[in-house]
């Protein structure tokens, strides 16, 4: 009685907002979680002046237990991995929280256009079992492919790559994608085993270059490698766990005037780090969720004692919520929040420009705000000259100056996203705000800056996302000095990070 009293969530002096067949319906829904399948509620009601009492005659019957599960329609993926997925087990009592966990597993993999569940009953004897029969549509999940991209920062940008999410049909990830241009070039190969040995445990190793013209501000390179392994957790649910290491090698070159190469965060160095994420992800889809959250929390920690020359510790902060709204409208709200400080005031100067944050435009390194240009966000600076025009060696902030990348940040989205054709092209309406802010003390959630507009997005299978904003960014004159305006952002093409 109080666990069902407890799962309608109604007791002793609530108003009463439900009349008693919909109460019968929500207890029976209790007892459909817990496997009773055929159990029969009669409700009664005895009336007495304002407050009323709600009895129930309940027919239990005996819970219903998993006897089969069987899948159809992968032709390329393997049973295995999707029966892996699945949440329930042969012999175990039916849950319908379980059962719809698991079809939001197999729809999260990214393999399937669709994925449709069949529950037969198939009484034996004395025993109540039923059977699960899982109905799967592939969909195109991976091409070798030549295209090109283009962005604000880097301009057009050829591609040459192998993405292939479902490798083999064991749901290994593998790719490997060459990018070349006239500001850019980069190397990326990666593979990922999500059931290292058959356990919900990750293994991932990446090897990554790039070569780039920064913003005609001055040339950056970089080469990485980095292995991480994760765990999906059982409890809390949804939940994953990874530790990864990387080590990387940065060189800045070719300066543009306006930067001097002789600061700290501008010289050779080495980074080892190790960085911790804990994942929570409910989303029911992974391109344009219409309901679920994620939250994610990622420490990292560079040190020296290790391969490295570097000393400092980063924290990044993701909260995002989709619900849905009327029709097939979808609020989406994303928001991320980051720093990076040093154990001294040398290790704070020694941090490099590329490990601070520069938000703005479509960046996805460090978060968009549209309305604004690429990696514009952020404190800027330019050099005090004496009487005879003389570098003095100090600087001061300005608006018309340097950006040279904050230690800490924030951006906020709030999209409000409806289809134009089904899981193709979505239409947005949006609101973006952040800023990249010079220390960590002066993180400041009411100094934000500001835009609105509107987009559409396409996904196609060989170039990965195009997409189209139009937005005004508010305080532009903040920023840069320029004078408030509408900007339109370009971009296509798979993203790599």
């Amino acid at each position: 009685g109080e666990q069902l009293a407890s799962a309608l969530e109604i007791g002793h002096g609530d108003v009463f907002q439900y009349s008693a067949p919909e109460l019968a319906y929500l207890a029976k829904q209790a007892y459909y979680e817990r496997g009773y399948l055929d159990t029969e509620i009669i409700p009664h009601e005895i009336i007495y002046g304002d407050s009323i009492d709600v009895a129930f005659q309940v027919f239990e019957g005996e819970p219903w237990r998993i006897r089969r599960i069987d899948f159809a329609g992968n032709v390329k993926t393997r049973e295995k991995v999707l029966r892996r997925e699945i949440a329930l087990r042969p012999g175990d009592v039916f849950k319908q929280s379980q059962l719809q966990e698991s079809q939001r597993r197999l729809f999260m993999l990214g393999f399937f256009e669709d994925v449709q569940v069949n529950e037969q009953t198939s009484p034996y004897g004395d025993e109540k079992f039923i059977d699960l029969n899982f109905t799967v549509k592939e969909q195109r999940t991976g091409a070798a492919s030549m295209g090109a991209g283009y962005s604000d920062r880097d301009k057009l940008v050829g591609q040459l790559g192998l993405q292939i999410p479902n490798f083999r049909g064991l749901g290994q990830n593998l790719d490997f994608s060459w990018e070349f241009g006239t500001r850019r070039e980069q190397f990326l190969f990666g593979l990922t085993e999500p059931w290292l040995l058959d356990p919900p445990t990750s293994l991932s190793f990446r090897l990554y270059t790039l070569n780039q013209q920064y913003l005609n501000s001055f040339e950056f390179k970089r080469n990485s490698v980095s292995l991480r392994v994760g765990r999906r957790l059982k409890k809390p649910s949804f939940t994953t766990v990874s530790l990864g290491y990387e080590l990387r090698d940065e060189r800045y070159d070719d300066f543009a005037s306006n930067y001097n190469p002789d600061d700290l965060s501008f010289q050779p160095r080495t980074t080892s780090s190790l960085e911790l994420t804990v994942r929570r992800d409910t989303r029911d889809l992974p391109d344009f969720p219409t309901s679920g959250t994620v939250f994610s929390y990622s420490p990292e920690l560079a040190s020296s004692l290790i391969a490295g020359d570097t000393d400092f510790h980063r924290h990044e902060l993701v909260a995002n919520y989709y619900r849905p709204s009327w029709w097939k409208f979808v609020l989406a709200v994303e928001s991320k929040f980051a720093l990076i400080d040093g154990f001294s005031t040398f290790d704070d100067q020694n941090i490099s420009f590329w490990d601070k944050f520069t938000p703005g435009g479509v960046d996805w390194w460090d978060g968009q705000v549209r309305g604004y240009p690429d990696a514009s966000l952020g404190p800027r600076f330019s050099a005090v000259t004496d009487s005879n025009g003389v570098p003095t060696g100090k600087l001061v902030q300005n608006v018309f100056g340097t950006n040279t990348g904050g230690r800490s940040m924030m951006t906020l989205n709030l999209e409000y996203r409806f289809p134009i054709t089904e899981r193709q092209v979505i239409g947005l309406a949006f609101f973006d705000a952040g800023n990249a802010w010079a220390g960590v003390g002066d993180f400041d959630p009411t100094d934000l800056r500001k835009s609105i507009g509107v987009g559409f997005r396409v996904l196609t299978p060989m170039l990965g996302m195009i997409g189209f904003d139009f937005a005004y960014g508010f305080d532009r004159r903040k920023v840069d000095g320029q004078r408030p305006g509408i900007s339109t952002h370009f971009q296509f093409g798979p993203r790599f990070f």
